[in-house]
């Protein structure tokens, strides 16, 4: 039986652990079509929201903070923003008379702070700014991407 939804998503998770508090930013995402390793398009999104990497054996620990790694990067199911997402991207290859999509979509995030509580999103964004306002180690770009904030890019 084939997935309704067999493209992966990519991303790369970074843990800042500051005391009891655990921070996972979420970057370099990209939903992958088939096996083109060519940029069909991106999409700008608000943050993370609740993609994670519920079929590897490695994120529960990672994520609690029980690594000594602080970078994740794995392939994983698409949540089901992501697979709203894939709707639209073969909807739109349909309707203009494209084959199946093949090809990567990357996705950027107005803020990376990974939340899945929509309440919580903007607190938890300002205190990772904080954060990584104080730390001569992290820079903020962890928090946001550089050409959604530079007005010349």
């Amino acid at each position: 039986m084939s997935l309704k939804y067999p493209e992966k998503v990519f991303a790369r998770m970074i843990r800042i652990v500051n005391g009891e508090e655990i921070f996972l930013f979420r970057k370099d995402t990209q939903i992958q079509f088939g096996s083109s390793s060519k940029v069909l398009g991106a999409a700008i999104m608000t943050n993370p929201g609740s993609f994670s990497f519920k079929n590897s054996k490695e994120w529960n620990d990672f994520q609690k903070g029980n690594t000594v790694y602080s970078v994740f990067e794995a392939y994983d199911r698409p949540d089901l923003t992501m697979q709203n997402l894939i709707e639209v991207i073969r909807e739109a290859h349909k309707r203009v008379g494209l084959n199946e999509p093949n090809g990567i979509i990357q996705i950027y995030n107005l803020s990376s702070i990974v939340e899945s509580n929509k309440e919580n999103v903007e607190h938890k964004h300002q205190k990772a700014l904080q954060l990584l306002g104080k730390s001569s180690y992290y820079e903020t770009h962890l928090l946001k991407e550089k050409f959604l904030t530079n007005e010349y890019e």
